[in-house]
């Protein structure tokens, strides 16, 4: 009885050792999907993939040009998303759809009056300043924007963010004639002849004329109303209406022959718009258009250009527009939100936050939304699929990507191409999520300025799988093209090329750019510069005239087709380097059996397990 249980023992622990044998073929599957061979960082969770996208098969960029239209084709389920502006008139009508949703975003932008400084009497800033205090500038954004419309003093608006300075003093937001009054009077202007305008400090009449475009006849409406202001504080204005065109042309062409030019700009979200009026820019004829030069102004710009420190940038931002609203070279009068539809019955996915998505300036749309759950053509697995159709109200001004000026030929483009990195904030701490081609990166000092050395996926692809790489995006390729645009002095990148030393590949994976200074904006300028594919620029030897009848890039789009005058027609890229699982496979990605190794393991296994309990079973 005692031998049998030891024996019975035994052989449970032989039992024992074959089931351990056999967990291999239970637990682990016998084909398995590799991760990407040629992935750099793992993507492992749903919220990783969200940042990045797309999660449609094509877009279509239509061309729609008149506001009617555009609304029109919404309603109609023409298109999905009006990326352009809707105007204050159609919003109840959209509102009232149940299947459309409309979203406000605060405007990168802002609305002025220009003045020509070195005119005079302009060039007095208490006759500026009287100008601004006389006006109702909450009334004029309300008769320019409706409810969308604020009143603003800064050319820094509120969206962006804490570069914006908004404890300026004196405020001229608010009716104040008689602060315009004696502005006038402490500058010498007086009503020398009794008639109720005052005349310049030389006994000269004035009659101040701004100009401003009958294309926005908004403008014509707001100003007409702030008349009967500028009337009780003494100063004689008579508008000038004009083409929008000659309005440009003459507030651009030195020497500047005008009064003053009302229209609006748009920024970055950033200060850098201040440089514009640093006095070296008044021979620039697309620069200091206001002809006005201040030194403490500049000081204070040159600073804020040139710190290295976060928090002396913004002070630096904070004090040059304090010295500008002072001086009113500019009166800058409303800030906006700018309103944008789109249809929700069939996707979702839509992002409000400025530079994300809705609208021009915020070209990630097409990358987030995704069909609802129940669409035909969404994949059940991955959720992905449809033919995202959104508008734009010009034809693209060019398909090169290193000359379009237009935000119509940009939105095309933007999904074409890539960058080094994605988007960025003050601190530029968000970039590394979100959508360029290095994952990574790190920074040191260098005897030039500062030395960034990006890590870059390693299965980013162009869009006709050429160059020496086997259609991979290398450090060689982002090497050529900032050299490239070094060598060619393009146009477009004029303010970035001053920041940049140097570019060099390290190997195939890691390129180090060397700045120019250690500037707080070196970074900013240097790392959203466009990657072109190195085998077909290289050919290029005038870039700024080459049509790119075809662009190839590496962006989660690539180029199908044009039709001039109708649309755009760009196709997901099945081997984006941040594609969706399910929905796509990078390449590399191939599926392996591991099903021959494990039977070979597995009957090594058993065998030497076999073997070693007989041995033991007959020392017993």
């Amino acid at each position: 009885m005692v031998f049998a249980m030891i024996v019975e023992s035994r052989y449970k622990l032989l039992g024992a050792f074959l089931l351990f044998a056999l967990v291999p073929f239970y637990v682990i599957p016998t084909s398995v999907e590799t991760v990407p061979a040629l992935l750099g960082v793992p993507l492992r969770q749903s919220s990783d993939w969200d940042l990045h996208g797309p999660y449609v098969d094509k877009v279509i960029f239509k061309l729609i040009t008149g506001p009617d239209e555009q609304v029109q084709a919404l309603l109609d389920d023409e298109i999905d998303h009006l990326a352009d502006n809707v105007e204050a008139e159609y919003l109840s009508i959209l509102e009232a759809e149940p299947d459309i949703e409309v979203t406000l975003t605060e405007y990168l932008g802002f609305g002025f009056m220009a003045i020509n400084c070195q005119r005079y009497p302009y060039n007095f800033p208490g006759f500026r300043r009287a100008l601004a205090f006389a006006l109702d500038k909450h009334a004029l954004a309300q008769d320019m924007w409706g409810d969308l419309g604020s009143a603003l003093d800064t050319p820094i608006p509120a969206s962006c963010g804490a570069w914006h300075n908004s404890q300026i003093i004196p405020d001229f937001r608010d009716s104040n004639v008689i602060a315009a009054q004696t502005e006038l009077a402490q500058a010498g202007f007086f009503d020398l002849d009794g008639d109720g305008y005052v005349e310049a400090p030389n006994g000269d009449q004035i009659n101040f004329r701004p100009m401003y475009s009958i294309e926005t006849p908004q403008w014509g409406a707001a100003l007409t109303s702030q008349l009967a202001y500028w009337d009780a504080a003494g100063i004689r204005v008579s508008l000038m209406p004009v083409a929008f065109g000659t309005l440009l042309d003459t507030v651009y062409t030195i020497p500047r022959n005008y009064d003053a030019a009302c229209y609006a700009f748009g920024v970055s979200p950033t200060p850098l718009a201040l440089q514009n009026f640093i006095s070296s820019e008044i021979l620039n004829s697309e620069g200091n258009m206001l002809n006005w030069g201040n030194r403490i102004f500049d000081n204070w710009v040159e600073v804020m250009m040139t710190a290295s420190d976060y928090n002396q940038v913004l002070d630096s931002a904070h004090n040059a527009q304090q010295v500008f609203v002072e001086n009113a070279p500019m009166i800058v009068m409303y800030g906006n939100w700018r309103a944008y539809a789109h249809r929700i019955d069939k996707y979702e996915g839509w992002v409000e936050i400025p530079g994300w998505g809705l609208g021009h300036m915020n070209r990630w749309t097409p990358r987030k939304v995704r069909l609802k759950e129940g669409q035909l053509e969404r994949d059940p697995v991955s959720g992905c699929g449809g033919t995202f159709r959104t508008s734009i109200s010009s034809a693209m001004d060019s398909q090169n990507p290193l000359t379009s000026k237009s935000v119509y030929g940009n939105y095309p483009l933007s999904q074409v191409y890539s960058r080094l990195t994605g988007l960025n904030d003050d601190k530029h701490m968000a970039t590394k999520n979100n959508g360029g081609l290095a994952y990574d990166w790190t920074v040191q000092p260098h005897p030039y300025g500062l030395k960034y050395t990006y890590s870059l996926f390693d299965n980013a692809c162009w869009h006709d799988l050429g160059g020496a790489a086997g259609g991979l995006v290398t450090a060689d390729d982002v090497e050529f093209s900032y050299n490239y645009i070094l060598d060619h002095r393009i146009p477009t990148f004029s303010a970035n090329i001053p920041y940049l030393n140097s570019c060099t590949a390290i190997d195939a994976t890691h390129v180090e750019i060397v700045t120019n200074g250690r500037s707080y904006w070196a970074f900013d300028m240097t790392r959203g510069w466009t990657i072109l594919p190195e085998h077909i620029w290289a050919g290029i030897v005038s870039p700024v005239t080459f049509t790119n009848p075809l662009p190839v890039g590496s962006g989660p789009f690539s180029w199908y087709r044009r039709i001039e005058g109708e649309y755009v027609e760009l196709h997901h890229w099945e081997n984006y380097h941040k594609g969706i699982p399910g929905h796509t496979e990078a390449v590399g990605s191939e599926p392996i059996s591991y099903l021959p190794i494990y039977i070979i393991v597995g009957v090594v296994v058993i065998i030497v397990v076999l073997l070693g309990s007989v041995w033991y079973l007959r020392r017993k």
